[in-house]
């Protein structure tokens, strides 16, 4: 499809806004995503164990958007790296703002603030940071290691 010459700027690359810069791309508009974290994907790369999506099938929906003529810029916290008027005065006409599941909802419960309990947003993020995905080795739960703090454990 021949460029319509209008830009447009997609905030996030999760689902709704790698699909939504493709969907564009096809339609002949210059899309440029922008993505807070280094690597982009969202919750797709960060909140869906590889077990259940691998990181590999991902990268490859990534690369195709790019193909499509779609610029990803990572490392991109908007309203702090750049703001929604900077992305006008830099020539943009339409923005999206996908943001997803950037912000954990709690449940207002007693004892969801203690240690050691965890929103399962921020545990895969954590895990997913630190690639404990590739691991080959096996976590033992009943073991010191383990349960060293935990007053579960024995």
């Amino acid at each position: 499809m021949p460029s319509n010459g209008k830009k447009v700027a997609v905030i996030s690359s999760g689902p709704a806004g790698l699909s939504f810069a493709a969907d564009l791309a096809k339609a002949g508009y210059q899309v440029t995503i922008f993505e807070a974290f280094h690597v982009p994907g969202g919750v797709l790369m960060y909140g869906i164990p590889e077990v259940r999506l691998p990181k590999a099938l991902v990268q490859k929906e990534i690369d195709a958007v790019k193909q499509l003529g779609v610029t990803i810029r990572t490392n991109m916290v908007i309203g702090t790296v750049l703001s929604l008027v900077d992305l006008t005065v830099e020539g943009y006409e339409g923005i999206l703002i996908g943001s997803g599941a950037g912000l954990p909802s709690f449940m207002k419960i007693p004892g969801e603030n203690l240690n050691g309990v965890y929103l399962l947003r921020n545990f895969w993020l954590v895990l997913t940071l630190m690639k404990a995905y590739s691991s080959q080795k096996r976590i033992d739960p009943s073991s010191r290691d383990y349960c060293r703090g935990r007053n579960r454990c024995k």
